[in-house]
């Protein structure tokens, strides 16, 4: 998504306007010559990014990003790393709760069945 605001499909010119308007609701207009104008009055986004380290890296390192203040926009969060932290020796699955479950997943499946089914007799119902 990043990669589209940065330029990915317009030759590497960066397209932050809405972005950095929709940061304070401020008014965006983009006027075309290939379409008709769109005018938002009062944009505002919410972005929330769960990424990979290097995605968040080119996303620092970008310096459209940089320069407009957008990275400033942002609020950080990095959370502490569980690799190496599961636990193997966990108890088993409750046969009560096992059991509700294939149960579930079998009324669902007959369910599916049986909507496929209508849907096949009525296609051939005739009013």
């Amino acid at each position: 998504m990043l990669g589209n605001f940065s330029g990915r499909y317009s030759n590497n010119v960066p397209n932050l306007d809405l972005l950095l308007k929709s940061w304070n609701g401020e008014p965006y207009i983009s006027d075309r010559a290939t379409r008709e104008s769109i005018t938002l009055k009062k944009p505002y986004m919410s972005i929330c990014l769960a990424c990979q380290s290097y995605v968040f890296d080119s996303m620092i390192n970008n310096s459209a990003f940089r320069g407009s203040g957008l990275i400033s926009r942002f609020m950080y969060c990095f959370p502490k790393s569980n690799i190496g932290t599961r636990r193997y020796d966990t108890q088993p699955v409750p046969e009560v709760v096992s059991s509700f479950f294939s149960g579930a997943v079998a009324v669902k499946s007959l369910l599916i069945r049986f909507s496929l089914f209508w849907v096949s007799v009525s296609a051939f119902v005739i009013p």
